[in-house]
């Protein structure tokens, strides 16, 4: 159970990280190939979370479900998933005068 608390804290660690950076313009998201984005996100060392690993690890076999662009967000697809309405909210809320 610790463990698994561990692994919830980083993640959201991550997001929190990763939400702060975009509102303050250190990384953009917006308008970037995804591939562009997850060269950025291994440059400013954010970890990995892969379903497919953990998924592995616990002896399962059949393929794990992630979105359609998988192959290439394998690990961070839990940044790039995060929903673009919360960001929207979250900025407006930061950039009040």
């Amino acid at each position: 159970m610790l463990q698994e608390m561990s692994k919830q804290l980083m993640k959201y660690t991550n997001q929190a990280r990763f939400v702060q950076m975009i509102i303050k313009k250190e990384l953009v998201v917006s308008g970037r190939k995804r591939s562009e984005i997850i060269e950025d996100l291994m440059k400013k060392k954010f970890d990995k979370i892969s379903n497919k690993v953990e998924a592995q690890k616990a002896g399962e076999t059949e393929d794990t479900v992630e979105d359609e662009d998988s192959t290439v967000g394998d690990g961070y697809n839990y940044l790039l998933g995060v929903c673009a309405p919360s960001f929207y909210g979250i900025f407006m809320h930061a950039n009040r005068p």
